[in-house]
């Protein structure tokens, strides 16, 4: 989520589009830019939802939430950086030349940040869900997780130390790697390999669980659009700038190649979801037939027997009871499997 706007912010700001373009192209580039930007937004949202219908966080991966959550910490940080710092616009200036007083003022737009402060600030809540809500037995961050955050974490930070502390006052020359800007492009690259990896734990639990129950499908039908529509975009202002719809992939293949491999995620999700576990577990909640766990299927089973004796019965114990009972169940199955 949101690779396409990180590879987008990485390359040095383009000429206007050539005063002959289409007004028309425009406009849709324009309305699918828009576009993405609140599909990917609203993406966040259904998993929040979820979780708090739940009262649980169980089949959600905690590696894929701190992955997410400084990931976009170190999204935020650098466009906040490039759009509300006139020092950091001018060393871009300084690097790269050319462009005139606004060049590199273009490089992260206002809803660059608001995107990104958006998503940070949902990625938290969602983490502090984690926290406050039930766990399944076992369920925690893996220890090359923490590496990963706390590794890059401290790296950064040291850089930052050594920028402040050096006499240039922070800017460097291109190469030098010891600039303001060259710690906010390492913390656009530490976004990126965020980015890369960010769903493999995610799948992997579906597997193991045979199920995707605590995973928002919404959130990746959301994803996928937002994804479909940033495609079209980059396809469109390609076409706008050079008269080549292909020249946008060719000249910035890390904005294409992140673009992919989020679309290549959404549709294993929804592959898992839809054709693999389309009952939520078990292969279908029906047992073994579609090689799905046995005893998750019967626990299902039973769970949803037990809600109907009791609806029989006029026994009403509410949802969270409800609830409560179909993931003990559940959490049993996935023990003895």
């Amino acid at each position: 989520m949101a690779a396409a706007a990180v590879g987008g912010t990485l390359a040095p700001a383009g000429d206007e589009p050539p005063s002959s373009s289409s007004g028309v192209w425009q406009n849709i580039s324009f309305l699918l830019g828009w576009g993405y930007f609140f599909a990917w937004s609203a993406s966040f949202y259904p998993q929040v939802i979820l979780n708090h219908q739940r009262r649980s966080v169980k089949g959600l991966s905690l590696d894929f939430l701190y992955l997410n959550l400084w990931g976009f910490t170190c999204y935020t940080v650098f466009n906040a950086a490039f759009y509300f710092s006139a020092a950091v616009r001018d060393e871009y200036r300084d690097r790269y030349g050319g462009g005139g007083d606004d060049a590199g003022d273009t490089l992260v737009q206002l809803n660059d940040v608001g995107f990104g402060a958006h998503a940070w600030a949902l990625c938290a809540v969602t983490v502090w869900q984690s926290w406050v809500y039930a766990r399944a037995p076992g369920q925690r961050v893996a220890g090359w997780v923490k590496a990963y955050v706390a590794g890059t974490a401290g790296v950064a930070a040291v850089w930052a130390v050594s920028v402040a502390m050096s006499p240039s006052g922070g800017k460097a020359a291109a190469g030098a790697g010891r600039g303001w800007l060259d710690l906010l492009y390492y913390l656009s690259f530490v976004k990126m390999g965020v980015t890369l990896i960010k769903y493999v734990p995610q799948a992997m639990l579906n597997f193991k669980r045979r199920s995707t129950t605590g995973w928002s499908i919404h959130n990746i039908l959301l994803d996928l659009s937002g994804g479909a529509m940033s495609f079209a975009q980059q396809f469109v202002d390609s076409q706008l700038a050079t008269g080549d719809w292909t020249s946008g992939m060719r000249g910035n293949p890390v904005k294409f190649g992140l673009a992919v491999v989020s679309v290549g995620f959404d549709v294993l999700f929804m592959w898992q979801h839809y054709v693999l576990f389309p009952d939520g577990g078990g292969g279908g909640g029906g047992g073994g037939a579609r090689g799905g766990n046995p005893a998750r299927g019967a626990a299902a089973a039973a769970t949803a027997a037990g809600r109907v004796g009791d609806e029989e019965s006029g026994v009403d114990r509410g949802g969270g009871a409800a609830a409560e009972d179909a993931e003990a169940l559940l959490d049993a199955a996935d023990r003895r499997a």
